[in-house]
């Protein structure tokens, strides 16, 4: 939102809490942050809310720090090494809290600098790319623009079922399952016994026939002596 809204020929002057929150985005970005309060301090919704004084107070703080922190991150090409004070007394810090930050900074490797304790200066590092890594760099951002429109694409066109045809799929499903079920165990039931009742009847007609053949055989023997 904040590149579209710097893409605009004509901005003027803010009038609901998107304006001011965009405004105060801007003038942080060029490090204008007393400006920056100024825009957040005049929202109205703080007006309807209680203990909004402190809220202020808080916001203000934090946003002298992140001012400090957009200044390095725009400006450390163009230093070689800036005082500690300098930075204090531009974002009305303390010295202290100025050196906390950037040694954040540099821990979390945001910034490429060092902290001399002695002339309680910042010096700061300039790391110059490849011409290789700046292409992949440049291939990276769109390739990543490339992967997000296809996303959004990709989501405009996949109808997403409403979730009242879902519940009534879900419940069809549910009920032909059950069916299924009750009709194989109905089924097990009558076929399984009467499977072994045929079997029991096929083995004993067998058997009572070989009986009988070979009694009949024997009497016939009988007679012919």
């Amino acid at each position: 939102m904040l590149d579209y809204n710097s893409r605009q020929v004509f901005t003027g002057p803010p009038e609901n809490t998107r304006d001011h929150i965009m405004g105060a985005a801007k003038a942080l970005s060029i490090g204008e942050w007393e400006r920056s309060i100024e825009l957040i301090k005049a929202i109205k919704i703080w007006e309807l809310m209680p203990g909004s004084d402190k809220i202020k107070e808080m916001l203000a703080g934090k946003i002298q720090e992140e001012g400090l922190r957009t200044y390095l991150f725009a400006n450390a090409s163009y230093y070689s090494s800036v005082g500690l004070e300098s930075l204090g007394k531009m974002f009305n810090l303390s010295v202290n809290i100025v050196v906390s930050i950037v040694a954040k900074m540099v821990y979390n490797e945001e910034l490429a600098a060092s902290i001399d304790q002695v002339a309680n200066v910042v010096q700061l590092h300039h790391v110059e790319l490849s011409k290789m890594q700046s292409l992949a760099l440049a291939f990276a951002d769109k390739a990543s623009g490339f992967v997000e429109g296809n996303e959004k694409l990709l989501e405009t066109k996949t109808p997403q079922p409403q979730q009242g045809d879902r519940k009534k799929g879900g419940a069809l499903g549910g009920k032909e399952q059950t069916g299924k079920e009750q009709g194989g165990k109905q089924q097990q039931r009558t076929m399984g016994p009467r499977g072994q009742r045929g079997g029991r009847n096929q083995f004993h007609n067998g058997l009572g026939n070989s009986v009988r053949g070979g009694r009949k055989n024997q009497q016939q023997q009988q007679q012919q002596q």
